[in-house]
């Protein structure tokens, strides 16, 4: 700790003191109180009076002569007046009620309008007005020495003898009447020197503090929480329920409030950053855990996510050059979340970075390295087979356009992904069969690609039950019958249709094959099953009937086989 040094007399003494500043020493001039005589009364103990009514008592006119009145201060203690004038004016109210830390913590609602509640419109309108005249800095410093201060008592550590209701009260109005003082010293509240890791009973006083600010302003509100207060919850998750509780009735209050989205989008700010980027980074995780890790207030993330979400991206994209520098860091820290195994996470996280690759379509490079992954992530992590049925069409409709594309290495991803989303859900082969003829070039593609990897991959999809495999067989009858008419009608398409025709008769050829290879092992089960029956028949004798029912049941299901393959076979003549 660095002690600044300096010559001094015994008047000296009496005017200066040494303050802590950070981890220094400074000496500094001293402040002198405000005469009595100019301070409001106070009340006697034997009055019993209550906040409501002492604050009540304050006379508005009195309030703006005194603080209109103030000497000039040394720098760093102007604000102190209202403290001064506060705590003669509350003198006499038992404060053990008010005093930190408080019994109601679990409960925001409870303790946001705490003591701001009893403060008479008149006063604060006062007091507003005087605010908004001092310097920034004077009320930057003043709000970072009440952080201080109460830190210091919570910690029993000696403080100067200011009343404790008499700072929150002044402290209040403050925050509220300049809600913007609160941005830039945030960052300072997150330095070593006010490290709320380490003084957890200052966590409430905090979320208190940045309450005060939302009551008024809802971007102020949630900037702070986002910059200070989100990193607080990955830290004391476990550790520290009552405090994450605590954050959380913030951002819940903040989010529930009527035209909040409204009113938070429109404050966007190009010069200010709303929602730091390395916060967005820290919510996701904590949104969207695996399965196994969720915990309780994982719902209470999930409600609120959607907004959040949203002003974050809406805050990377709303500052020209720089807003391209943060477009990018979401993108990359949304890659990174892809490629780990929690598939929630991987699918909210691919989402956001093709957002993010709409929004700056210069950085191809980067894009180009991660499109393996962002493909994986995007089709292969895909959702549940209801929401698959759902949006393979779409995905098909637009691979099929750009399939026929004069870019060949987009028409031959285009190409690979439509096929994809036809073995994903073979009804798509209705919108194909709808468009056949207005892209023929894109069919064709299409066509050849299935009878280069049929032995691969296609035959077990597109023919692993009897529904996928007759609706694709009835797709290519139809474009046998569009091929001829394309054939019979000529034009620059016409080598085309040839070609597609060769491959609908190989696609249908060997769809018969794939049913034929189905039926002889089905009649192996069956076999195995007739088989099985026979041995329970020999050793449960109790059993026949059960077993003479299955073996009809198997009987008329060959049947249905042997139906089926002739009726592959017809297909083929």
């Amino acid at each position: 700790m660095e002690v600044v040094k300096a010559d001094s007399t015994e008047e000296d003494e009496e005017e200066y003191e040494l303050v802590l500043c950070g981890t220094r020493l400074r000496r500094v001039r001293k402040r002198k109180p405000r005469p009595e005589e100019q301070l409001p009364k106070g009340c006697l103990p034997e009055e019993k009076v209550s906040l409501a009514e002492a604050l009540a008592r304050i006379d508005p006119s009195h309030l703006a002569a005194f603080l209109a009145d103030a000497p000039e201060y040394p720098p760093g203690f102007v604000v102190f007046d209202l403290v001064d004038y506060f705590s003669s004016a509350i003198s006499g109210v038992s404060s053990v009620e008010y005093q930190y830390p408080w019994p109601n913590m679990n409960n925001l609602r409870r303790v946001i309008d705490l003591p701001f509640r009893h403060v008479p419109e008149p006063v604060f309108t006062v007091a507003e007005d005087w605010i908004e005249k001092v310097e920034l800095k004077e009320v930057s410093n003043f709000v970072l020495w009440s952080f201080g201060w109460i830190r210091d008592r919570v910690a029993g550590i000696p403080t100067e003898p200011y009343s404790e209701l008499g700072v929150f009260v002044a402290l209040s109005i403050v925050l509220r009447g300049r809600s913007f003082v609160l941005s830039p010293i945030l960052p300072l509240l997150r330095q070593r020197y006010y490290c709320l890791e380490r003084a957890q009973k200052m966590i409430p006083f905090t979320v208190w503090m940045m309450a005060q600010v939302a009551q008024v302003d809802l971007w102020a509100g949630l900037q702070s929480w986002a910059s200070n207060l989100l990193p607080l919850v990955r830290v004391n998750l476990k550790d520290n329920p009552r405090s994450i509780n605590f954050i959380l009735q913030l951002i819940e209050n903040v989010c529930s409030e009527p035209g909040a989205r409204e009113s938070i989008l429109e404050d966007v700010d190009e010069d200010w950053r709303l929602f730091p980027i390395l916060s967005f980074k820290m919510l996701l995780p904590l949104t969207f855990p695996a399965p196994f890790e969720r915990v309780n207030v994982t719902k209470r993330f999930e409600a609120v996510y959607p907004l959040l979400k949203e002003v974050a991206l809406a805050d990377a994209d709303a500052a020209g050059i720089e807003g391209l520098k943060r477009v990018t860091q979401i993108f990359d820290f949304c890659l990174k979340f892809a490629r780990e195994g929690n598939a929630v996470l991987a699918k909210e996280a691919a989402s956001i970075a093709n957002w993010c690759v709409t929004k700056n379509t210069q950085d191809t490079e980067r894009f180009d390295a991660f499109y393996p992954l962002l493909k994986e992530v995007a089709l292969y992590h895909a959702p549940g087979v209801e929401e698959m049925i759902q949006i393979t069409p779409h995905i098909f409709a637009s691979s099929f356009k750009f399939a026929a594309e004069g870019n060949a290495e987009l028409a031959k991803e285009a190409t690979e992904i439509a096929v994809w989303c036809l073995t994903k859900n073979v009804d798509c082969c209705k919108h194909w069969d709808e468009v056949y003829m207005e892209n023929p070039k894109a069919s064709v593609a299409l066509l050849k690609h299935l009878v280069d990897e049929w032995d691969e991959d296609h035959s077990l999809k597109l023919s692993s039950s009897p529904r996928d495999t007759r609706i694709l067989n009835l797709t290519m009858k139809s474009f046998l019958v569009k091929n001829k008419r394309g054939i019979t009608e000529g034009g620059v398409s016409g080598f085309l249709y040839k070609e597609a025709n060769k491959y609908c008769k190989e696609i249908s050829r060997r769809l018969v094959v794939s049913r034929g290879n189905g039926f002889l092992k089905g009649c192996g089960a069956i076999s195995s099953v007739i088989l099985a029956a026979v041995a329970q028949v020999v050793v449960y004798v109790d059993a026949i009937t059960t077993v003479l029912m299955s073996f009809t049941f198997l009987c008329l299901f060959l049947f249905l086989l042997l139906d089926s393959y002739v009726e592959g076979l017809k297909v083929i003549l």
